[in-house]
């Protein structure tokens, strides 16, 4: 079987991913109508012609900035797996004290998006630690393994709300709850 040509709107297409990871906007900014924009955009990236050029691109926009792919996986897993209490350490009067930057781990460094340090006329302060959005950290590991893509149902969500109606089924029933800490 031939190998199809990509016309230049589909190689656009696959250049304009780059920006965002975002199918519909791609399309847009590729030239398809805004109409047909979503599913343009994921028939596109579905195409195995297209897909390869995409692949092709993020390895050598990696190459290019000298990161690797488990460098950017190390990130994302530090932005999803450092829970905000590592941050921290508590205080002699039991306040909680930001940890030193020394005394974190580079994936807990990674979590951090902001620090914020106030300080009072007085002299008294505080530091305030923002971490990156973890919700966001996992939508976008997920994208770049492929293990979903626009339209995915929350597995996770769909996990809790089924935990929910079944310990409601089992009050109803007059059975006792399931609990872990038992």
């Amino acid at each position: 079987m031939k190998k199809q040509e990509l016309s230049s709107k589909q190689k656009r297409f696959a250049t304009e991913y780059m920006v965002d990871s975002n199918c519909t906007k791609a399309a847009m900014r590729a030239g398809y109508s805004e109409k047909t924009a979503h599913s343009q955009g994921s028939r596109l990236l579905k195409k195995v012609e297209i897909r390869a050029l995409v692949d092709k691109h993020m390895e050598d926009s990696l190459t290019r900035a000298e990161i690797t792919a488990d460098q950017v996986n190390e990130v994302l897993a530090g932005m999803i797996m450092t829970d905000a209490t590592e941050l921290f350490e508590e205080g002699p009067d039991g306040t909680m004290i930001p940890r030193r930057h020394e005394e974190l781990s580079p994936r807990q460094r990674s979590s951090i998006k902001e620090v914020t340090v106030m300080t009072g006329a007085d002299g008294s302060g505080f530091q305030k630690i923002t971490q990156h959005d973890r919700l966001r950290a996992i939508d976008l590991f997920y994208k770049r393994t492929g293990e979903y893509t626009d339209g995915t149902i929350n597995n996770f969500a769909i996990g809790h709300v089924t935990q929910l109606q079944l310990e409601a089924n089992r009050r109803r029933a007059g059975l006792p709850l399931e609990r872990d800490d038992e």
